[in-house]
């Protein structure tokens, strides 16, 4: 049956409009992150994630930038050679396969953010610039985007991604291992939501609070009330806050205003 007239012409309509806001759209600089040449081969499967971890133990601010940073590249090398699709007995279960991407996510997300060439250009633009990842290209917006398609109902595989940017979760302790997915995954959530800032409760006002980039994770309802019931619980912070959000605001917080706190203006 041929689409009414009215229809073609809206959805000609919008096609323009993305069009034009594509073209618009500022180009994303190239990626000025050089990689040494990766290993030749790896050991026998399971992928392991130690150089990122060590990364990651070694904090925003490193002792020695020069060896996190070497050791960061050597990371992305294996990346860029090994993964999934080229080498699909290296990560036998579903954990290992999302775990190599939501760690993919991160390392690149700390290349990026600490490159001098783009310390001017925005998160979102660095999402389009392009990388090498299992011998082929791809962006962080589209790791981001596959990472929520495999796992649509979980919002706490945000808290890993776009570590060093402003208003974000707090630094990862480690990176992701297959063989303990969940346990590390809930040991971030955990982590998270008990971090200063994440949750405030205000009983005498019945105010609660939440941080900005905690409201937006994905996967969650879009109703606010729902949004923050679920955030409790998946992000929940220490217990006696919980305890006491759930005592002055009701199970439901349908007793609270529901408020998301204003992002800390980026340094000068």
């Amino acid at each position: 049956m041929p689409c009414p007239r009215g229809s073609v012409a809206r959805g000609a309509a919008a096609a323009l409009v993305l069009a034009l806001a594509a073209a618009c759209r500022p180009a994303a600089p190239a990626n000025p992150v050089r990689l040494p040449d990766p290993p030749a081969s790896l050991p026998p499967g399971p992928f392991q994630h130690t150089m990122l971890s060590g990364v990651l133990a070694a904090g925003p601010a490193p002792a020695d930038p020069g060896a996190t940073d070497r050791a960061l590249r050597a990371y992305l090398a294996a990346l860029a050679a090994f993964g999934p699709r080229s080498h699909p007995a290296l990560f036998p279960a579903a954990e290992d396969r999302l775990a190599w991407l939501v760690n993919a996510h991160v390392a690149w997300a700390i290349a990026l953010a600490g490159a001098p060439e783009l310390a001017s250009v925005a998160p979102a633009v660095r999402g389009r610039i392009e990388l090498p990842l299992d011998r082929e290209r791809t962006t962080l917006a589209a790791l981001a985007e596959e990472i929520a398609r495999r796992a649509p109902n979980d919002p706490r595989l945000g808290l890993w991604l776009d570590p060093g940017t402003p208003d974000r979760p707090p630094w990862p302790p480690a990176a992701l291992e297959g063989h303990a997915f969940g346990f590390l995954v809930d040991l971030q959530a955990r982590r998270c939501g008990a971090a200063p800032g994440t949750w405030t409760l205000d009983a005498g006002s019945r105010r609660l609070t939440v941080a900005g980039w905690a409201e937006r994770l994905p996967g969650l309802p879009d109703e606010r009330a729902q949004r923050f019931r679920r955030l409790l619980d998946v992000v929940p912070p220490a217990p006696a806050l919980r305890a006491g959000a759930l005592e002055t605001c009701g199970g439901a917080l349908q007793r609270c205003r529901l408020e998301v706190a204003a992002a800390a203006p980026p340094p000068d």
